[in-house]
């Protein structure tokens, strides 16, 4: 049995509830999380760009697929405030545009540091090894020296972490010239942590 690394626990999320929508998948999650942040970052340019051209559907959409992807992805009191915006575009009562403008960039700014959390906590560890690992891989039919650099660095970073092991023994299978082996390692963890 894996062990799993747990999520933080951050105020205005409930990350384990978006784990288990997207039946365990942390890394979907830290994925997904990361695009809803990159795809809105400049959600409040858009929406005051929209208003300014009176084009309400526009914001309606904007805020509506906000509203829904951060509820899927636990990202509770963005999509709260998306449906409050959503709920001013459907009335035209925009007088107040602003405050709520605000409050939607306050919340995208706390799934900035929310994804910052996750990306240096270990799930985003496991991550960064799985990506290494996937490198070492797809080096070893044409660049042997670059795996062993890849190898190396994975040892600076992990070789203290709860993936020990799995590092010495990728570091020895490569040494020993067991590819076969190699890969049947990266393959698994990789598997297990997808």
């Amino acid at each position: 049995m894996e062990d799993v690394v747990a999520l933080p626990e951050i105020d205005g999320f409930d990350l384990n509830g978006a784990v288990a929508r997207l039946r365990g998948k942390q890394d979907r999650v830290v994925l997904l999380l990361n695009s809803l942040y990159t795809n809105n970052k400049d959600a409040r340019i858009k929406l005051e760009e929209f208003t300014a051209a009176n084009d309400l559907d526009g914001a309606k959409r904007l805020v509506h697929q906000i509203k829904g992807s951060a509820a899927s992805l636990g990202a509770e009191a963005l999509s709260a405030q998306a449906a409050q915006l959503e709920i001013t575009f459907q009335a035209a009562e925009i007088a107040d545009i602003d405050t709520q403008l605000s409050l939607l960039q306050q919340r995208l700014d706390e799934l900035e540091k929310c994804v910052e959390l996750i990306n240096q906590s270990d799930v985003g560890s496991v991550k960064r090894m799985c990506q290494l690992l996937h490198d070492i891989e797809k080096h070893l039919h044409y660049d042997l020296a670059k795996s062993l650099s890849l190898v190396e660095e994975l040892k600076l970073n992990f070789s203290h972490s709860q993936n020990a092991d799995v590092v010495d023994l990728v570091e020895r299978q490569l040494i020993d010239f067991r590819l076969d082996d190699l890969r049947t390692t990266i393959r698994s963890f990789i598997s297990k942590h997808d």
